[in-house]
This record gives C-alpha cells, structure tokens and sequence, in this order.
C-alpha cells in the first residue's frame, strides 16, 4: 500500500501518482502520523446542518470517502466549552460536524457538494 502525502488517501501498490493531487505516493510505512481517532485538540468544524437528515448525510458522505468524523447534536455556537465532548446541549440548537485537521479541505468540498446550501459554515471552526 503506499499513501498521498497531500491528501492522505491509501492506494494500491501499483499506483505511484496520486489519482486526485498529482503527488507522488509515499510506501504506508513512511507515513509520518495518522489522524486522531477520537475528537481532541487537532479535530476542527467544518459546518453545521439544521436537521437529523442532514447531519446523517453528512455522516455518510465522510464515511463513504473514509473521513473521520463525528456529529455533535443538538450543538449551540454560544456554548461550546473545552472540546467537542464537552459541548451543551440544546434541543433548539444545529448538529456541528468536526474532523481531523488533515481531513478538513477535502470534508468540506465533499460536504458542500452534497449539502449546498444547507451545510452552514461555523463561526469559529477550532474548537478550544
């Protein structure tokens, strides 16, 4: 297996060019770090959605292209506190969609390709 640089996708051994970027592919075990599996300092926003419908094709659309990704429900811009997993809830309030940092180009042109206008952009995408 060998890896995009750039993008971060895995592609088989016979490849040597990144398909999407145009960089030349690096062997998997050179690969310099992986992204966090669960929310921490490094995951960043990259939208919101106003309904369970649309958070759930958000969800879909990361994981069909292999983005991590997590779906903060029921999320209030005014009241995010430390990281994503301490977030208040508020049964009026949007699902924010994070990602690793390294995911967060490549999520947000999926995510608008498939939502348009419906994936609002966040006022702060970091989320300490």
């Amino acid at each position: 297996m060998a890896y995009c640089p750039n993008c971060n996708f895995d592609y088989d051994v016979d490849i040597r060019v990144c398909p999407e970027c145009d960089e030349d592919l690096i062997p998997s075990q050179k690969r310099r770090g992986t992204a966090a599996v669960s929310p921490d300092d490094s995951w960043v926003a990259v939208g919101t959605v106003s309904d369970r419908v649309k958070s759930d094709m958000a969800k879909g659309s990361l994981d069909s292209n292999n983005i991590p990704s997590l779906i903060v429900n029921n999320y209030h811009e005014d009241r995010i506190h430390e990281t994503a997993a301490a977030a208040y809830l508020d049964p009026e309030g949007a699902s924010l969609i994070i990602v690793p940092k390294e995911f967060s180009g490549l999520a947000t042109e999926i995510l608008k390709s498939v939502l348009g206008d419906e994936l609002l952009e966040p006022e702060n995408n970091s989320l300490l």
